[in-house]
């Protein structure tokens, strides 16, 4: 199993290689730099993850190809292997929907699997000469259905019975491909309000970023319509806490004291987990990825 940190660019450069500065030595082996829409050029910012740790592996994604074109993923991908070598990942996925439909874009989950299929088909024997592997970001059983065409596969899932859910979903495939787990993050040895507000905000975007019909499948349909009232009654002043309850933040985040991470990661590697990428509120708070690390060079 390896550990990974997940970055939206977001953060900014200099914050970006100040962390991946930080997992030298340490048993963080990725870092995947994903698209924010207040951002960052995600390329840009792997580009500075790589030169600032030579030993990382370093992943681009999830990027949706409905804002990035064939072309421009290419192009880009390999750019930054001509410049600092094969050890680049790209992940393929949907992205925020809320984001796309802000954007302007009208998502049909159809026309969405389609575009994914002839993105990937576009670029694969060109990234895969140069060792670029490429992942499925999913979460939905359609998309996840796909798996058997990608390398490995992202899931937005962290919690063993959702993880179990989508293992479930992907078929046969499931035992041939790279599976990794990507989600906000808290590792604490003091419990701090300030961050736990934090993962709960990140709790809740991930809540409202899927469908309905995904919400059944996990058994979050009544936390799925109460967050869309709290989201459609904003001006009201409802605070998260009414939405988001501390099971909801453990089941869509990973959420615990660092003593329980290690029988976490047990967990996820008995289920077949071969990646667990810890992200946002931990992966730019410098003292948390610290006690990660800690954590993490404890494992036997």
């Amino acid at each position: 199993m390896i550990f990974g940190l997940a970055l939206n660019v977001g953060e900014g450069l200099d914050e970006a290689r100040k962390i991946a500065s930080l997992t030298v030595g340490s048993r963080i082996r990725r870092v995947w730099v994903s698209y924010s829409v207040r951002g960052r050029d995600p390329f840009e910012a792997a580009s500075v993850v790589a030169a600032a740790n030579v030993y990382l592996r370093v992943g681009v994604g999830a990027l949706s190809p409905y804002i990035y074109s064939v072309d421009e993923i290419k192009s880009r991908v390999l750019e930054l292997v001509e410049r600092f070598g094969e050890r680049f990942d790209l992940c393929l996925g949907l992205g925020d929907r809320r984001v796309l439909e802000g954007l302007g874009h009208k998502i049909s989950h159809s026309a969405f699997l389609n575009l994914l299929m002839h993105t990937l088909k576009s670029i694969k024997d060109d990234l895969s000469i140069r060792r670029v592997k490429i992942w499925l970001g999913a979460q939905g059983s359609r998309t996840l259905a796909l798996a058997e065409y990608f390398d490995g596969v992202l899931l937005n899932h962290c919690s063993p019975d959702a993880v179990r859910w989508a293992l479930e979903k992907m078929g046969p495939a499931k035992d041939r491909k790279e599976i990794g787990i990507s989600a906000p993050s808290y590792i604490y040895e003091n419990f701090e309000a300030d961050m736990f507000a934090y993962v709960r905000r990140a709790a809740l975007k991930i809540l409202l970023g899927g469908t309905r019909a995904l919400a059944r499948d996990l058994n979050l349909e009544a936390e799925y319509q109460r967050a869309l009232t709290y989201y459609k009654n904003l001006t009201q002043g409802e605070c998260e806490e009414k939405v988001v309850s501390e099971d909801l933040v453990k089941s869509l985040t990973i959420t615990m004291h660092a003593s329980a991470l290690p029988n976490y990661l047990n967990s996820m590697r008995n289920l077949g987990v071969n990646e667990v990428v810890f992200g946002y509120p931990l992966s730019i708070s410098i003292n948390h990825l610290h006690i990660l690390k800690s954590t993490l060079a404890a494992l036997h």
